[in-house]
């Protein structure tokens, strides 16, 4: 038997929760693979941080795990998918059990902590803040010690940016054509710590491509004071909003393809309160 013949049944078998006659949906099985486990689970966990973090200062309280699923999973409302003929009760405990089990997967990877029954906990997890943690100090670096000529920027923000040198080499294009296109609203330049910077989710990883299509659209409604992490795991987080023949897209990835970046802007509205620095 191969791998990907035995994975449905170890799937069903490390769903040992679940409880009841029923199995549970092949949906569910593929979402919570899809949000708990390798580089895709990662950027579930940051993005539920996100929200945590942003419940926070809005409120001063943790948001409710049906909240943040709400958030991250709208179509369904909080859920993989709707359980059509279940009974009322059937699928009450089968959502909280789905929730609560994925949270618990992500606190053990540390992106959120919570303390069992007792409500309204919910807190953004080590691994979270240690990321937030180096977005500051980096800052702190550039502040103090701005790049001489000739050297860029800190590794950590050059792997999610480009400096404008960098970025015209990458589209082939002079420096004049680049602050003509920064301009008119076809690139998107931020200001990091007195530096001009390109965030490369922008730039298309396809080779007969130079940018994802739409940044005009999508760039003025990314928050204003977003830090370059919370942008850069926002674009490149695979969300329920942007499925393409049933895969969960990230918003760089649904810009690359060519789909309405209308439907990025108007996720991003729901970010428009300041997240701080």
């Amino acid at each position: 038997m191969t791998a990907a013949m035995a994975s449905p049944r170890s799937e069903r078998r490390s769903f040992s929760w679940w409880g009841g006659a029923r199995n549970p949906p092949t949906s569910w099985i593929a979402t919570f693979s899809d949000l708990t486990r390798g580089a895709s689970g990662r950027e579930w966990g940051l993005a539920a941080s996100l929200f945590v973090m942003h419940h926070h200062r809005l409120l001063s309280v943790g948001p409710t795990f049906r909240e943040v699923f709400e958030h991250l999973l709208p179509e369904t409302s909080g859920a993989p998918s709707v359980l059509t003929g279940w009974e009322p009760a059937e699928r009450i405990q089968a959502v909280h059990r789905f929730r609560y089990f994925v949270m618990t997967k992500w606190k053990q990877g540390g992106f959120i902590d919570f303390d069992k029954e007792v409500s309204r906990s919910l807190r953004t997890g080590p691994q979270f803040r240690e990321i937030a943690i180096r977005e500051r100090h980096i800052q702190a670096l550039v502040r103090k010690k701005p790049p001489r000529s000739g050297r860029g920027p800190s590794d950590a923000v050059a792997a999610v940016t480009l400096d404008p040198e960098g970025a015209a080499a990458r589209l082939r294009i002079s420096q004049a054509a680049l602050r003509r296109l920064t301009k008119a609203g076809y690139l998107r330049m931020v200001t990091h710590a007195g530096q001009a910077l390109y965030p490369s989710w922008q730039f298309s990883p396809q080779p007969d491509k130079k940018v994802v299509e739409g940044i005009d659209i999508v760039a003025p409604a990314m928050p204003e004071q977003w830090p370059l992490a919370a942008e850069h795991y926002f674009m490149a987080a695979p969300r329920m909003e942007l499925a393409v023949d049933g895969r969960h897209r990230s918003p760089s990835d649904w810009l690359d393809l060519g789909l309405n970046p209308h439907i990025v802007a108007g996720i991003l509205e729901k970010y428009s309160y300041d997240i701080g620095r």
